[in-house]
Formats: structure tokens, sequence, C-alpha cells
């Protein structure tokens, strides 16, 4: 995720340039717009980060307890197995 961010950070960063430098907009200002999308993009890629790391901390265990002790209260043997005692 943090790749990810990163580059489209970058990408968007250099768009924005180019296109203040197409708008005819003055040096300086296009430098702070790129920089400014940059810093959006990058933490708008760590806020969706910090919702993922939250949504498999908290939603998957609890799934998986549930799972489990279904899986446990509801097991039976497959018919056709019996029981062999030596």
């Amino acid at each position: 995720m943090d790749i990810i961010s990163v580059y489209l950070a970058l990408a968007l960063g250099a768009v924005a340039f180019w296109w203040g430098l197409f708008r005819n907009y003055p040096l300086e200002d296009c430098l702070v717009r790129a920089v400014v999308a940059m810093a959006a993009v990058y933490a708008v890629g760590l806020l969706a980060r910090l919702v993922m790391a939250l949504f498999l901390a908290f939603g998957g265990r609890r799934n998986d307890r549930e799972k489990v002790s279904a899986e446990g209260a509801t097991r039976e043997r497959p018919e056709g197995e019996e029981v062999r005692e030596t």
C-alpha cells in the first residue's frame, strides 16, 4: 500500500505541476500546487492503510473465533465412517 500511495502521489504531483505550467501559472504556484497535491494523495494513502489495518485487526479475528466455535459445536462424523475399537 505504501509503494502505491508514493507512486500515485508522485504521478499526481507531476500532473499538477505540468497542468499549472500549461495554464500559465507562475512557477512558484505550480510547485506549491504539486507539493500540496502530493501531500494530499500520500495522506489519503496512509488513511487507507490505517483503515485496512483496523479492519484486519478487529474484523478478521472476530469472524475467525465465530467460525471456530461454530465448527466445534457442529462437528459430526461423515456418513459411512464407523468407530473402530482395537
